[in-house]
């Protein structure tokens, strides 16, 4: 991650992975072990550069994925409150309550429209 405060998902390019963060509640409504990691009007809208930073920095993350077989991985944030989907209101709060950080799954790219779908193949446990 480029910066812990704004980035959505990080790379490693010894082992040729992208780790992403989804929310737990952006289960895709049409298949239950997709859930959305991106969206193509997530940081266009409002003045926050951090966002258009990690807009920025998932698009090129998301490419190294489908362009160049990078392998996706999902971390689960929590929110303090369910917000919309896909895309949160302007009076909705956003914030993260806890990283599920003892797993993540392994998952294959979808893209379908403006969104970006992570399915999940295989979960992997932690060690602490």
């Amino acid at each position: 991650m480029k910066n812990v405060q704004w980035s959505w998902s990080g790379v490693n390019h010894d082992n040729k992975s992208v780790m992403a963060t989804t929310w737990t509640h952006y289960k895709n409504p049409e298949n239950n072990k997709q859930y959305l990691v991106f969206h193509s009007d997530w940081g266009m809208k409002g003045k926050d550069s951090g966002s258009k930073a990690g807009r920025n920095e998932a698009i090129e993350n998301l490419r190294l994925v489908a362009e160049e077989g990078y392998q996706l991985k999902i971390v689960f944030a929590e929110p303090s409150v369910k917000f919309s989907y896909p895309n949160a209101q302007q009076d909705e709060e956003v914030s993260i309550k806890k990283l599920r950080t003892s797993f993540y799954f392994n998952a294959n790219l979808v893209v379908e429209n403006d969104c970006y779908f992570a399915h999940l193949t295989d979960r992997v446990n932690v060690e602490s």
